[in-house]
């Protein structure tokens, strides 16, 4: 394993003290992000909680959790044309396990239990986060890397983004990074129960949703390399793999296969895009590609054109750092919002250029290069297709990628461990860039949410 880095001070404090304060500010500050936002702000097509009579059902995630509270049961019509049914049902049947303690058994206020529900996704967020952070650690990253990197992660919009819907998001942000986190301790310990656990968590994402299936060619990788590399005895390997493969795709296939087979529902099928923005069929690849319209992001008058919101490019950079969350704006705030879109664009470009030099040199190893490349590679591929598959405005998002930057992360904090001169320069810049980052995340989501 590599070197780890030489512990610093920061002020007079140690790294680990910085590292602790980070983690529990950014934990408060999303928490209070939460709290102040109505739960069914900002889902797409969250629904309403009314009344059902016997037997009706209601479409938008609030109408699929009353389904699952109120009948006790999985959905017993097909759910094609009814938004949220054909949704992976984890996070509905989760949330009316909590209804059943808070409302029917506590006597809460339904809005009440309905914000606390609200308010778990950033619990959610938070051990996603820290399962990139076992990553990071894993890969021998400490120090003070691993601050500027968990700066980055805890801080970071489109987290603070994902862990306020009402909607299964989070939860399977959680799953993909435990399960990725896993499949590096297995990588490490070649123990057939950590592989288990990767296989366990996996499937849990799948039955949350469908997203999950993004980091399944990263793990897959990694499993590759590791029957490459001959530490462990074939036989062996295959008593692993095969266990763990039947278990991950059991988990992760049983829902699509059951609508599929009960009610003649396509698999994978990504749900009616009720009351969805549809992309004009006049919007072509360069148009939809391009990525110029990014900087109508900065024009006031541009900011909510029709035209823009078929931009790929556009609407996942807004998605990841405005939303819809920031839209009141004065100049003030217009300019800091600005100096946001800009720095944070900048340290994503700067991140990806530091993992694109690591994967040139000796400090990534060989696992951990095909497993970054692969990694990001399928996902924004698998996101682009995505996209034009279901040619939707609120499909354009950055909650279908959310463990994207998992994988160039660890390429610059990698990166960041190099004596040149000019690495240490640019890794400094770049640290600077998270800081700022952070604390306009932390006053414009605070302040102007």
């Amino acid at each position: 394993m590599e070197k780890t880095a030489t512990s610093k001070r920061i002020l007079g404090f140690p790294d680990a003290f910085w590292i602790a304060f980070a983690i529990m500010l950014a934990f408060f500050l999303k928490l209070v992000f939460d709290i102040q936002l109505d739960y069914a702000a900002y889902t797409p097509h969250v629904g309403k909680w009314t009344e059902l009579a016997k037997g009706t059902a209601h479409s938008g995630n609030l109408g699929v959790i009353q389904y699952y509270f109120t009948y006790h049961h999985l959905p017993d019509f097909s759910p094609l044309g009814t938004t949220g049914y054909a949704d992976p049902p984890f996070f509905y049947i989760f949330c009316a396990g909590i209804l059943e303690m808070t409302h029917r058994l506590g006597h809460w206020a339904i809005g009440t239990c309905l914000h606390c529900i609200s308010c778990l996704n950033s619990v959610f967020t938070l051990v996603g986060i820290f399962s990139g952070i076992g990553i990071l650690r894993k890969v021998g990253i400490r120090g003070r890397e691993l601050v500027a990197a968990i700066l980055f992660l805890v801080f970071f919009p489109a987290y603070y983004f994902i862990g306020q819907r009402l909607n299964g998001d989070a939860m399977a942000f959680m799953f993909m990074a435990l399960a990725l986190n896993a499949a590096f301790g297995w990588f490490q310990t070649r123990r057939k129960r950590t592989l288990i656990f990767v296989a366990v968590f996996f499937g849990l994402g799948a039955l949350t949703s469908y997203a999950t299936f993004a980091v399944l060619p990263a793990i897959i990788a990694l499993v590759i390399m590791a029957g490459l590399d001959g530490r462990t005895e074939g036989r062996v390997f295959r008593s692993q793999i095969i266990p763990s493969a039947i278990v991950a795709g059991a988990m992760s296939l049983i829902w699509p296969v059951y609508n599929f087979i009960r009610f003649g529902v396509p698999l994978f099928y990504p749900g009616a895009p009720e009351g969805f923005a549809k992309v004009s069929s006049k919007a072509g690849f360069f148009t939809r590609m391009s990525p110029f319209p990014v900087f109508e992001l900065f024009d006031h008058m541009k900011f909510y054109s029709l035209e823009g919101q078929w931009n790929i490019c556009k609407q996942t950079v807004k998605s990841t750092f405005l939303s819809e969350y920031l839209k009141s704006f004065n100049e003030f705030s217009w300019t800091l919002a600005r100096i946001y879109v800009l720095s944070g664009i900048f340290v994503l470009t700067v991140m990806c250029i530091l993992w694109i030099w690591a994967l040139f040199t000796d400090l990534m190893p060989r696992f951990l290069k095909v497993f970054t490349v692969v990694g990001f590679v399928s996902m924004l591929v698998g996101f682009q297709v995505f996209c034009f598959k279901n040619p939707y405005v609120e499909m354009m998002d950055i909650r279908f990628l959310p463990a994207l930057f998992f994988f160039p992360l660890v390429g610059m904090a990698c990166m960041s461990r190099s004596t040149g001169r000019v690495m240490r320069i640019v890794t400094a810049v770049e640290n600077w860039a998270i800081f700022v980052l952070a604390v306009l995340t932390a006053f414009l989501l605070g302040f102007y949410a």
